[in-house]
């Protein structure tokens, strides 16, 4: 009896170990948007100060539909602490305006958000293809034909300095 009991206690504490050390780890990007028609959200990221983006250095996530906040979450694998991320919201065409209200940034045991006029210190809408309403937080393509969603990108060295704290601190 007593042996089932220290088997059991071991194996759900091995089990609560294991989740805990795959998260605490690993880079964790939490958007918070309003994003009303089914789409995909395209994150690209480098691992030094350059915002020279590629699709090699990029993870997309499907988002369904909805006119309600949805936490979307980027999870990055171990060996990747990024220093700068661009945010492509969107490629439907149907999409007509995008609401983001929070990022959220976490590394091990430390986190920052950024909320509402906050997120344009850290991030520069791309002016070729985004107009963004700063009063109404919403982001939309310039031309509605366009294929490229809103597109965020860092804003000087603002993102760089900030998500650098995560490995320094």
């Amino acid at each position: 009896m007593k042996y089932r009991i220290f088997v059991k206690l071991f194996l759900i504490s091995f089990v609560v170990g294991c989740s805990n050390s795959n998260t605490t780890n690993k880079f964790l990007l939490k958007i918070d948007s309003v994003i009303q028609e089914t789409d995909s959200i395209h994150v690209f990221y480098t691992t030094n100060s350059t915002i020279e983006f590629n699709e090699k250095a990029s993870f997309w996530k499907k988002v369904n539909g909805s006119s309600k906040n949805q936490k979307i979450e980027f999870l990055f694998p171990d060996t990747i602490l990024p220093k700068q991320i661009r945010m492509d919201l969107g490629n439907n065409i149907n999409q007509q305006e995008i609401v983001l209200n929070k990022v959220d940034f976490q590394y091990k045991n430390k986190s920052f958000s950024l909320q509402g006029k906050e997120i344009y210190y850290y991030f520069r809408i791309d002016e070729s293809v985004t107009e963004l309403d700063k009063e109404l937080g919403t982001l939309k393509r310039r031309d509605s034909l366009q294929a490229r969603g809103p597109s965020l990108y860092p804003k000087g060295d603002n993102l760089f300095n900030k998500l650098s704290k995560f490995q320094n601190d």
